[in-house]
Order: structure tokens, then sequence, then C-alpha cells
């Protein structure tokens, strides 16, 4: 019984944490939607992908072509012309 006692208490506890960081999400949602929007998708990306090399490319750099080579993400990237 007392294990069952402590497991329902934990589960419950573990529920109103839950909800209290949804809430808390909530009013920062509500007082900047863009800002959250963006965070909580960038968030979600770093979880999703961990791992992935991210190249960012500034379209007024060049032609906003990455060259790629073969042999991974340890590979240097090929000198241009």
């Amino acid at each position: 019984m007392q294990n069952a006692e402590g497991f329902k208490q934990s589960r419950i506890a573990l529920a109103r944490g839950e909800a209290a960081e949804f809430l808390a999400v909530l009013a920062e949602y509500q007082s900047s939607q863009d800002v959250t929007r963006r965070r909580l998708y960038l968030e979600a990306m770093e979880e999703i992908l961990p791992g992935v090399t991210l190249f960012i490319i500034d379209p007024e750099a060049g032609d906003g072509v990455l060259p790629l080579t073969q042999g991974g993400p340890a590979a240097t990237p090929a000198a241009g012309p």
C-alpha cells in the first residue's frame, strides 16, 4: 500500500509541475506571441535534431549555394574558383 501511495503522490506532483510549466509558457505566449513561438520552435528543433550540423547561409553573401563535398560532416568544404 505504501508503494502505491508513494507512486500516486509522485504522479500528482509530476502532473502539477507540468501544469505549472504549461501555465508559465502560456503567460509568456500571451505577452509576446512571436518571440515565444520562435523560442518554442527552436527548443523543439534542438531536442529533435541533436548532433545535426547547422549551416546558416546569408543570401546576400554570395550566390546562396553551399558547396557540398563527399565525406560526411567532417569533410572540409571544397575551395571555390
